[in-house]
Protein backbone atom coordinates (compact mmCIF):
# COMPACT_ATOMS: atom_id res chain seq x y z
CA UNK A 1 0.00 0.00 0.00
CA UNK A 2 1.41 3.70 -1.02
CA UNK A 3 0.37 6.78 0.97
CA UNK A 4 2.31 9.78 0.85
CA UNK A 5 4.63 8.33 -1.28
CA UNK A 6 5.44 5.78 1.10
CA UNK A 7 5.44 1.97 1.10
CA UNK A 8 3.62 0.48 3.73
CA UNK A 9 2.77 -3.77 3.99
CA UNK A 10 -1.17 -3.22 4.89
CA UNK A 11 -1.70 -6.93 6.10
CA UNK A 12 -1.74 -10.59 5.06
CA UNK A 13 -4.31 -13.11 4.44
CA UNK A 14 -4.26 -16.46 5.47
CA UNK A 15 -6.46 -18.55 2.52
CA UNK A 16 -6.94 -22.49 2.36
CA UNK A 17 -5.22 -24.21 -0.26
CA UNK A 18 -7.77 -25.02 -2.56
CA UNK A 19 -8.98 -21.15 -2.81
CA UNK A 20 -8.73 -19.36 -5.91
CA UNK A 21 -10.14 -15.92 -5.58
CA UNK A 22 -10.66 -13.91 -2.49
CA UNK A 23 -12.15 -10.01 -1.86
CA UNK A 24 -10.21 -7.47 -0.36
CA UNK A 25 -12.06 -5.26 2.02
CA UNK A 26 -11.47 -1.80 3.78
CA UNK A 27 -9.44 -0.60 1.80
CA UNK A 28 -9.41 3.51 1.55
CA UNK A 29 -10.08 5.70 -1.36
CA UNK A 30 -7.72 7.28 -3.48
CA UNK A 31 -4.90 4.68 -2.52
CA UNK A 32 -2.26 2.61 -4.39
CA UNK A 33 -2.52 -0.85 -3.52
CA UNK A 34 0.31 -3.57 -4.72
CA UNK A 35 -0.90 -7.00 -4.01
CA UNK A 36 1.07 -10.77 -4.39
CA UNK A 37 0.18 -13.92 -3.92
CA UNK A 38 2.37 -16.26 -1.99
CA UNK A 39 1.88 -20.34 -2.12
CA UNK A 40 3.34 -22.29 0.60
CA UNK A 41 4.11 -25.65 -1.07
CA UNK A 42 5.68 -28.76 -0.12
CA UNK A 43 8.20 -30.67 -2.20
CA UNK A 44 9.51 -33.89 -2.65
CA UNK A 45 13.38 -33.94 -1.96
CA UNK A 46 14.11 -37.55 -2.62
CA UNK A 47 13.17 -39.91 -5.94
CA UNK A 48 13.41 -43.36 -3.81
CA UNK A 49 10.60 -44.89 -4.97
CA UNK A 50 10.85 -47.77 -2.28
CA UNK A 51 9.16 -46.05 0.29
CA UNK A 52 5.22 -46.09 -0.13
CA UNK A 53 4.53 -42.76 2.06
CA UNK A 54 5.99 -40.02 1.61
CA UNK A 55 7.76 -38.77 5.27
CA UNK A 56 8.33 -35.46 6.62
CA UNK A 57 11.62 -35.74 6.82
CA UNK A 58 11.88 -36.67 2.64
CA UNK A 59 9.87 -33.32 1.61
CA UNK A 60 11.02 -29.69 2.45
CA UNK A 61 8.61 -26.36 2.57
CA UNK A 62 9.28 -23.04 0.22
CA UNK A 63 7.62 -20.14 -0.89
CA UNK A 64 6.47 -19.17 -4.31
CA UNK A 65 5.56 -15.59 -4.86
CA UNK A 66 3.10 -14.15 -8.07
CA UNK A 67 3.94 -11.06 -9.81
CA UNK A 68 2.95 -8.30 -8.39
CA UNK A 69 -0.20 -6.78 -9.10
CA UNK A 70 -1.28 -3.16 -9.11
CA UNK A 71 -4.33 -1.48 -7.94
CA UNK A 72 -5.60 2.13 -6.85
CA UNK A 73 -9.01 2.78 -5.30
CA UNK A 74 -11.60 4.84 -6.62
CA UNK A 75 -11.35 8.07 -4.49
CA UNK A 76 -14.72 10.37 -6.60
CA UNK A 77 -14.86 13.89 -5.34
CA UNK A 78 -18.21 15.84 -4.95
CA UNK A 79 -20.56 15.48 -7.54
CA UNK A 80 -20.95 18.63 -9.86
CA UNK A 81 -24.14 20.31 -10.14
CA UNK A 82 -25.42 21.77 -12.82
CA UNK A 83 -28.39 24.20 -13.19
CA UNK A 84 -30.51 24.72 -16.19
CA UNK A 85 -29.85 28.91 -16.91
CA UNK A 86 -31.79 29.18 -19.71
CA UNK A 87 -33.82 27.23 -22.54
CA UNK A 88 -35.75 27.41 -25.91
CA UNK A 89 -37.97 25.11 -27.86
CA UNK A 90 -34.59 23.39 -29.35
CA UNK A 91 -32.17 24.50 -27.09
CA UNK A 92 -31.08 23.89 -22.91
CA UNK A 93 -28.46 26.46 -21.65
CA UNK A 94 -26.50 24.48 -17.98
CA UNK A 95 -24.33 25.94 -16.28
CA UNK A 96 -22.34 24.26 -13.06
CA UNK A 97 -19.41 25.45 -10.34
CA UNK A 98 -16.12 23.48 -10.33
CA UNK A 99 -16.36 20.51 -7.76
CA UNK A 100 -14.56 20.16 -4.86
CA UNK A 101 -11.46 18.35 -5.68
CA UNK A 102 -10.35 16.65 -2.46
CA UNK A 103 -11.86 13.67 -1.25
CA UNK A 104 -11.82 11.62 2.15
CA UNK A 105 -9.96 8.98 2.62
CA UNK A 106 -10.38 7.04 5.98
CA UNK A 107 -8.07 8.19 9.12
CA UNK A 108 -4.24 9.36 9.97
CA UNK A 109 -2.09 7.24 10.82
CA UNK A 110 -1.29 9.20 13.67
CA UNK A 111 -1.68 10.07 17.32
CA UNK A 112 -5.04 12.54 16.32
CA UNK A 113 -7.53 9.52 15.61
CA UNK A 114 -10.24 12.15 14.95
CA UNK A 115 -8.43 13.52 11.79
CA UNK A 116 -9.37 12.56 8.31
CA UNK A 117 -6.77 11.98 6.05
CA UNK A 118 -8.18 13.54 2.65
CA UNK A 119 -7.09 13.16 -1.13
CA UNK A 120 -6.10 15.78 -3.07
CA UNK A 121 -7.55 15.18 -6.79
CA UNK A 122 -7.07 16.87 -10.32
CA UNK A 123 -9.26 17.54 -12.71
CA UNK A 124 -9.25 15.60 -16.01
CA UNK A 125 -12.61 17.13 -17.86
CA UNK A 126 -16.39 16.48 -17.84
CA UNK A 127 -18.14 14.12 -19.44
CA UNK A 128 -21.93 15.07 -20.59
CA UNK A 129 -24.50 11.48 -20.75
CA UNK A 130 -27.82 12.12 -22.42
CA UNK A 131 -30.15 9.25 -21.77
CA UNK A 132 -27.55 6.98 -20.53
CA UNK A 133 -25.18 7.55 -23.15
CA UNK A 134 -21.91 9.51 -23.50
CA UNK A 135 -22.68 12.74 -25.46
CA UNK A 136 -19.79 15.02 -25.26
CA UNK A 137 -16.63 15.80 -23.14
CA UNK A 138 -15.58 18.67 -22.04
CA UNK A 139 -12.40 20.72 -20.85
CA UNK A 140 -11.52 21.02 -17.11
CA UNK A 141 -12.57 24.92 -17.08
CA UNK A 142 -15.43 24.49 -18.96
CA UNK A 143 -18.68 25.75 -16.58
CA UNK A 144 -21.45 25.78 -18.77
CA UNK A 145 -22.56 24.40 -21.84
CA UNK A 146 -25.64 24.57 -24.48
CA UNK A 147 -27.61 21.90 -25.81
CA UNK A 148 -28.75 22.08 -29.51
CA UNK A 149 -31.25 20.35 -31.62
CA UNK A 150 -33.27 19.39 -28.57
CA UNK A 151 -37.00 18.20 -29.73
CA UNK A 152 -39.88 19.65 -28.42
CA UNK A 153 -42.07 17.56 -26.07
CA UNK A 154 -39.28 14.67 -25.74
CA UNK A 155 -37.89 14.13 -22.26
CA UNK A 156 -34.19 14.44 -21.83
CA UNK A 157 -32.14 13.08 -18.93
CA UNK A 158 -28.76 14.33 -18.48
CA UNK A 159 -25.57 13.65 -16.24
CA UNK A 160 -22.96 15.87 -15.99
CA UNK A 161 -19.55 13.36 -15.09
CA UNK A 162 -16.67 15.15 -13.54
CA UNK A 163 -13.53 13.07 -14.39
CA UNK A 164 -11.16 12.85 -11.98
CA UNK A 165 -7.77 11.23 -10.63
CA UNK A 166 -5.49 11.36 -7.62
CA UNK A 167 -2.35 14.21 -7.51
CA UNK A 168 0.05 11.43 -7.32
CA UNK A 169 -1.81 9.44 -10.10
CA UNK A 170 -1.17 12.27 -11.97
CA UNK A 171 2.50 12.64 -11.12
CA UNK A 172 3.11 8.86 -11.78
CA UNK A 173 1.64 9.00 -14.61
CA UNK A 174 3.91 11.62 -16.14
CA UNK A 175 6.99 9.80 -15.08
CA UNK A 176 5.70 7.03 -17.26
CA UNK A 177 6.26 7.64 -20.72
CA UNK A 178 4.89 4.82 -22.73
CA UNK A 179 2.65 2.81 -20.12
CA UNK A 180 -1.00 3.85 -19.44
CA UNK A 181 -2.49 3.90 -15.59
CA UNK A 182 -5.82 2.93 -15.47
CA UNK A 183 -8.30 4.33 -13.43
CA UNK A 184 -9.88 7.29 -14.12
CA UNK A 185 -12.42 8.26 -10.97
CA UNK A 186 -15.54 9.57 -11.98
CA UNK A 187 -18.48 10.93 -9.93
CA UNK A 188 -21.70 12.56 -11.58
CA UNK A 189 -24.77 14.18 -11.05
CA UNK A 190 -28.23 13.15 -12.95
CA UNK A 191 -30.52 16.05 -13.63
CA UNK A 192 -33.09 13.24 -13.92
CA UNK A 193 -35.44 14.36 -17.14
CA UNK A 194 -36.71 17.85 -18.27
CA UNK A 195 -39.00 18.43 -20.92
CA UNK A 196 -38.79 21.03 -23.83
CA UNK A 197 -41.49 23.26 -24.23
CA UNK A 198 -42.74 23.42 -27.87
Amino acid sequence: MEQGGHEQVARHQTLPSDCCSTTITDLEPGVTYKFIVEALTSVKTSMDSTASDSTFSDRRTTNVLSKSITARTRAPCEAPQPIITGYTPTTVRLHWQRPLLEAAAGQRHDDSATDQRHVRLSLEGYRLDINGQPHMRLTPATHECTLIKCRPGKTYSIMLVALTCTENAKKARSKKVNALIPGGLVSGFCIQSFDTIG
